[in-house]
């Protein structure tokens, strides 16, 4: 029985030292937020990736939960993921990687997809951008920015075709692509830059 007593002491002690360094950790100012690092940001400024992250000089880096840092910066349209790391004793890094996009889609509005054929944002009146445009979808099927199921595969094989086209070729290069007209139930009809030639496609070939 001593021995278990004086073994349930130490543990005890061992506890009550565990919490006491904690609680003292949580609020020195040895680890409050000195410095956040952002590398991957092109389109989003760190004006809004700070805003989104909520972090203050005034927080513990050790307090942080990253992985609710990570969500919140996420949800900016233009944030396909973020890694968010500490660095003792007060460094915060957050390293994003965006959307990049590949083609334009016309239809009510002007918007920017990616090569996953998911809307990343509409395309302000200022940009100027020089991609391929896919038209033929109904507004209908366009709800808070996102596309209906539908019509994700006609995207899909559009998407294909520009694709094939990156990889180069002497007839239908991607800056030969003026647009792919998805509108047809079983035809994609692509249209150049140059000459203004339709070029047909079938759905399944």
């Amino acid at each position: 029985y001593p021995k278990l007593l004086v073994a349930i002491a130490v543990m005890s002690i061992g506890f009550v030292a565990f919490f006491l360094c904690r609680h003292w950790a949580y609020q020195t100012e040895l680890f409050r937020v000195c410095q956040v690092l952002i590398t991957g940001n092109d389109r989003v400024t760190e004006e809004e990736i700070l805003q989104l992250s909520n972090v203050t000089a005034q927080d513990n880096l050790l307090s942080l939960d990253l992985e609710s840092i990570a969500k919140s910066i996420e949800a900016h349209p233009w944030v396909h993921s973020v890694e968010v790391k500490k660095k003792l004793p007060d460094y915060l890094m957050i390293t994003l990687k965006e959307h990049t996009p590949v083609a334009l889609l016309n239809s009510d509005k002007m918007y920017l997809i990616d090569k996953q054929g998911e809307i990343i944002d509409r395309l302000s009146i200022e940009e100027s951008v020089s991609l391929p445009i896919i038209t033929g979808i109904d507004p209908k099927n366009i709800i808070d920015n996102k596309l209906t199921r539908s019509q994700n595969n006609r995207i899909q094989k559009a998407l294909e075709l520009i694709s094939m086209a990156s990889k180069g070729t002497r007839t239908l290069g991607v800056n030969n692509i003026s647009q792919i007209d998805i509108a047809e139930k079983d035809t994609l009809i692509l249209v150049t830059s140059y000459g203004s030639i339709p070029f047909y496609f079938d759905y399944e070939n």
